[in-house]
């Protein structure tokens, strides 16, 4: 299969003789059916270097075009042609590539760029930073592509120019520029496509807008997902936490708790695909998270006997302990092998301990070795236990997990909660998880009703509204927070998933609501995932595809961050299965 991506640039004329990037506003980016694009982009995977598509034979007004085209290994070359018309350019820029280069090419894009605004790079700069490219007034026509700006963080998040990093980008691609210190005057946007699967298919930010949810597409999803967490993983069982693949370094620092979310999401995707690779590196990971194991300590600093907590960075946190319970139970489930079983039971001692008559989950953070309790809070860790107890109880059926488990919800329904309006309740993912499961196993009229209230505060914070188009947030539908970030809209997911199955199990009206938010926010949390078209920029794409990032701007790859949305398309195709959901009647 062969894809392609192709650019074309037009801006705005005047009566004194401009230089080309003013003259070429008028180039008809607009004008261009599916089957022209598909004609341009053919020509461009064929290498002509003539165009002739009769439907843009009548057009002569000077067009700008760049035409990017890379291998399988990724080796990306981009091109600028000119002329007048979009033919003319298009095989402008395409006569400037080596012809073996083009023969070898998979991954093809085009953009049409249909604003320019004249700048001072020092002063006057245009959000969002990644729909705008910069271009030079000179002869040379040195211009980058909004996104070539954006994978080389020249301009940084506070929006100001950084030479620096256009310096350092140039190491990874020294063909680009021909001055390494241009003085930029312009910035463009564009229109944009990418030839996939024989159709040209627009993008926006770099990524598709539109997305097939549908079951095999979404397992496709997760399989690369899966994939980019696997190779994550090395010899002794620790992942490469945080991935930064604008500059394809590791970022620092560890989180135990998200090393073993992340372990029960793959085991997840295990059960779903069994692989003895993906097996084997899980079994890595449970092995290091047993490593930071130590005896529980006191407030006496004295051993709690054959009670065993997860350590970090001197601390032993309730969700450290529960998260491990759940990767461990998770393992004997799936595989019915018991050897994680007795670990998980001994760390699970250490949440019954932790917990008072009242259901109270207190403290959520020891010092060790001292045993000093911290005041630090969490609004997550307790639904953490929740959920972790109710899934040992399945594997473990010992009732002190779920008298646990079932006094910890009334506290925290009750108490904790009591009094609170929706607004002010935590969407909280891990509690939905323990709610659905404690009401599998009894009838809690409050667990339902408290869970509909989360429901109702996750639907009424999300982004649903339409933006206009040149607002910079066309591409928000669905998520949450102003900008919008994949992880708090996939735990959202995870837990609208959770409410979907209460509302079909007991036909609660909220469900059609609940369905339209799924949708939404699985189509923008597929924005964020790395693919063959959003990584062509990246100076190691291989490393990247899979992965899901921070945000729309923000490429930074955290396991966690892939780790929620696993669980959550997993979430989506069950409830595919199910015949409970179809988001093909469920458009924008």
């Amino acid at each position: 299969m062969r894809y392609v991506l192709l650019a074309v640039v037009a801006l705005s004329s005047s009566c004194h003789a401009p230089p080309p990037w003013i003259s070429a506003s008028n180039c008809p980016t607009t004008d261009l059916s599916p089957a022209i694009l598909n004609q341009l982009f053919t020509s461009i995977d064929q290498g002509k270097r003539q165009i002739q598509i009769n439907d843009l034979s009548s057009n002569t007004t000077f067009c700008i075009a760049f035409v990017t085209a890379s291998d399988n290994s990724y080796n990306t070359k981009v091109t600028m042609g000119k002329g007048n018309g979009i033919n003319k350019a298009v095989a402008d820029a395409i006569r400037q590539f080596p012809q073996q280069h083009l023969i070898s090419s998979r991954h093809f894009k085009l953009d049409l760029v249909d604003q320019v605004v004249e700048v001072d790079i020092n002063n006057t700069l245009l959000r969002p930073r990644s729909l705008w490219g910069l271009a030079t007034g000179s002869d040379q026509q040195t211009a980058l592509l909004p996104d070539e700006v954006l994978a080389g963080r020249i301009i940084s998040n506070a929006m100001e120019y950084r030479p620096d990093r256009l310096v350092s980008w140039l190491e990874w691609n020294p063909e680009r520029l021909s001055d390494n210190d241009p003085v930029w005057q312009y910035r463009f946007s564009t229109r944009s496509w990418y030839w996939h699967a024989d159709e040209a298919k627009p993008l926006y930010r770099g990524h598709f807008l539109a997305f097939d949810l549908s079951e095999q597409a979404l397992l496709e999803s997760i399989s690369e997902a899966a994939d980019y967490l696997t190779r994550s993983i090395d010899e002794d069982g620790r992942f490469v936490y945080n991935y930064l693949p604008k500059t394809d370094q590791e970022g620092s620092g560890y989180n135990i708790l998200r090393h073993a979310g992340t372990l029960y999401s793959l085991l997840e995707w295990y059960q779903e695909r069994p692989n003895p690779e993906l097996l084997a590196a899980v079994e890595r990971g449970l092995n290091y998270l047993w490593r930071q194991t130590g005896h529980c300590q006191g407030a006496d600093v004295m051993r709690i006997a054959d009670l065993i907590c997860i350590v970090e960075d001197g601390e032993i946190k309730l969700g450290g302990n529960a998260l491990a319970v759940l990767a461990m139970t998770e393992h004997h489930r799936i595989t019915n092998d018991p050897r994680w079983l007795e670990p998980a039971t001994a760390l699970a001692g250490w949440l019954l301990h932790n917990q008072s008559e009242s259901g109270e989950f207190s403290p959520h953070k020891w010092l060790f070795p001292s045993g000093e309790a911290s005041d630090f809070v969490s609004g997550y860790y307790p639904g953490e236990a929740l959920y972790a107890l109710t899934r040992l109880y399945q594997s473990d059926p010992d009732t002190r997990w779920l008298d646990a488990a079932n006094r910890g919800a009334d506290w925290l329904i009750n108490v904790r909660d009591a009094g609170k309006s929706v607004d002010q309740l935590d969407h909280d993912h891990w509690l939905m998880y323990a709610l659905w499961e404690l009401h599998q196993l009894s009838t809690h009229p409050d667990y339902l009703q408290h869970a509909f209230r989360i429901t109702d505060a996750i639907l009424s914070s999300q982004n649903l509204e339409l933006p206009v188009n040149n607002s910079g947030e066309f591409d928000w539908h669905g998520s949450y927070y102003r900008p919008p970030r994949t992880t708090p809209t996939a735990t959202r997911s995870e837990a609208l998933i959770n409410a979907a199955r209460l509302a079909a199990d007991t036909g609660n009206q909220k469900f059609p609501a609940i369905a339209n938010g799924l949708c939404a926010a699985t189509r923008f949390q597929l924005q964020t995932q790395f693919r063959p078209e959003n990584s062509l920029y990246l100076p190691n794409p291989k490393r990247a595809l899979g992965g899901f990032h921070r945000g729309l701007e923000t490429f930074g790859t955290r396991i966690d961050y892939v780790q929620h949305n696993i669980s959550a398309m997993l979430g989506m195709v069950n409830l595919q299965r199910a015949d409970l959901i179809d988001c093909s009647s469920r458009q924008p």
